[in-house]
């Protein structure tokens, strides 16, 4: 008998909190199309998420480009320089989302395998787990300073956090990429005058550096 995925999609904040979680769709890997049929896209089409004027939903290559998501500029094709430091800026901000769900594993250790119970049950432990995460980091309790990935601005490098030094997680993976193409103009504009800010009054004395 084969596993059954089921699928965890969540809004992280920048201190590595759970501020939005939709979790039970059930699918494979290889579905990009969940998150097009989840609550969490619905919710936010629909303005029920406290979310800025104008701000943006940081994610990666498995997600559609939106007026509301970005996503980084396609690695298969020859990048400009303006692009490779949009997806540095782009990869430095979401990096908190990959530490927010590695602390979450490194933690609460079931979600570093498969967990042999039912559905129903896997979705009530992850909702509680997701909670009680949120719970001690808020509560100063432990704020995992040594878990997060820092960056080494002057050798220009990553200095992996604590939780990726575990052997490999096989409950927790990724969703893998969508080949969905038909971006919006309007998405692709908002994220070309993203790289154009971030190439002039939005710079940081880092980037150039960083993408070498």
């Amino acid at each position: 008998m084969g596993n059954t995925y089921i699928v965890l999609l969540a809004l992280v904040d920048d201190n590595y909190n759970f501020t939005c979680i939709d979790i039970g769709a059930h699918g494979s890997m290889s579905d990009g199309g969940i998150f097009n049929k989840s609550a969490l896209k619905k919710a936010i089409e629909e303005n029920l998420l406290d979310i800025p004027e104008n701000g943006v939903i940081l994610g990666d290559e498995a997600f559609p480009l939106t007026s509301y998501l970005m996503k980084p500029y396609a690695r298969r094709n020859i990048l400009t320089k303006k692009e490779k430091i949009y997806n540095y800026r782009h990869c430095r901000a979401r990096r908190i989302v990959e530490n927010a769900f590695g602390i979450l594993a490194s933690r609460f250790r079931l979600f570093r395998r498969p967990i042999p119970l039912a559905p129903t049950t896997v979705v009530k432990i992850t909702k509680a787990a997701c909670s009680l995460h949120n719970f001690i980091r808020k509560s100063g309790l432990n704020q995992d300073l040594k878990s997060v990935d820092i960056e080494d601005l002057e050798n220009g490098c990553i200095i992996p956090g604590d939780w990726r030094n575990e052997p490999e997680s096989t409950g927790l993976v990724e969703i893998a990429t969508t080949n969905q193409r038909n971006y919006l103009s309007e998405a692709r504009k908002k994220r070309d005058n993203l790289a154009e800010y971030f190439i002039n009054e939005g710079a940081v004395s880092c980037q150039d550096r960083m993408i070498q």
